[in-house]
């Protein structure tokens, strides 16, 4: 997770527009089981 905020770091920065990253969160089955892992990434165009 480092690794891809600092890359999204340095998008913002060369871009001069805003960036960001929403999560992680939980993903959850019909059984209220763990599915998996959402991860967001906001960019700005």
């Amino acid at each position: 997770m480092e690794l891809t905020k600092s890359r999204i770091k340095l998008i913002s920065k060369i871009s001069n527009k805003d960036c960001a990253i929403k999560g992680p969160c939980q993903i959850y089955n019909e059984k209220h089981k763990i599915s998996g892992t959402e991860v967001s990434i906001i960019l700005t165009l």
